[in-house]
């Protein structure tokens, strides 16, 4: 309180600028998204980051700094950078993160989903949140906004695909009625674990999905002839797929990977 003239003559001269109830800061100084959350939770403790701001929290991957601190919150206040909502979240779904408190990873990765699509979910199977978790979460929040959409995507992450592409290739193998395989197949490999992306353990086949972000430079392409040699050796034969056929020409894809169980099952000599 002693203090209070004084910000309010520098406020007004232009040296400081209020982010959000008492908090001020320089205006030499950018205001990010570490400042924001700083300054919600200094105004209100029992704040809960949501959405992009907890999963930004909980290091999501591919996720760039919000330009908004999103939250549920009992503030009232709309200022410029934050999304405050009096959204209430059970304390089941609540975790503490770098001293602030989020939404629990599953609770995040359905959020995310209402925002970005079934990706999501994906990078929440890769991160090793368990479907099943992610199941318990959707029940537990009855009566949202888009919670039928998530049930259908959570059914066809039944297999658990770790990217959109394996999704997709996930849906039009059952689609067809194509069986025996297997998504993120672990195959020991030189003593370490590899997986991949759509195994047919009985015919020692290989189908890998390959996206533009983990296999387009010289390093990825080498390290994946030197993970398919490996393979070869164990009689593992591996065809590769780029993602962008599963996207644009399905049918193909079904067709390529029908000839190759028939080329396999011909060199097992298996009917």
């Amino acid at each position: 309180p002693s203090l209070r003239r004084q910000v309010e003559r520098a406020t007004t001269r232009g040296h400081l600028s209020r982010i959000l109830g008492v908090c001020y800061g320089a205006n030499s100084t950018s205001v990010g998204h570490g400042l924001r959350v700083a300054a919600l939770f200094a105004t209100d403790p029992a704040a809960v980051l949501v959405g992009l701001s907890a999963a930004f929290a909980l290091d999501w991957p591919r996720l760039p700094e919000p330009s908004t601190c999103t939250a549920a919150s009992v503030l009232r206040e709309k200022r410029q950078g934050f999304s405050l909502t009096r959204r209430r979240i059970s304390p089941d779904h609540i975790i503490e993160v770098g001293g602030v408190r989020a939404t629990s990873p599953a609770l995040t990765a359905l959020d995310l989903a209402r925002a970005v699509g079934p990706s999501a979910i994906d990078d929440a199977l890769r991160m090793g949140i368990p479907l099943s978790q992610l199941w318990d979460t959707l029940e537990a929040t009855p009566g949202r906004r888009g919670n039928e959409t998530l049930r259908q995507w959570l059914k066809d992450s039944r297999d658990e695909p770790w990217s959109p592409a394996e999704r997709a290739a996930h849906v039009v193998l059952r689609k067809v009625g194509i069986t025996g395989w297997h998504a993120n197949y672990p195959v020991k490999v030189r003593g370490r674990r590899a997986y991949v992306d759509l195994a047919f353990p009985e015919l020692r086949l290989a189908i890998e999905i390959d996206g533009g972000e983990f296999h387009s430079s010289w390093a990825d392409r080498n390290r994946d002839m030197a993970r398919d040699r490996d393979l070869l050796d164990m009689d593992w034969v591996t065809y590769r797929f780029p993602a962008s056929l599963l996207f644009d020409d399905p049918d193909a894809f079904i067709a390529a990977v029908q000839a190759s169980i028939k080329a396999r099952r011909r060199a097992l000599r298996l009917r």
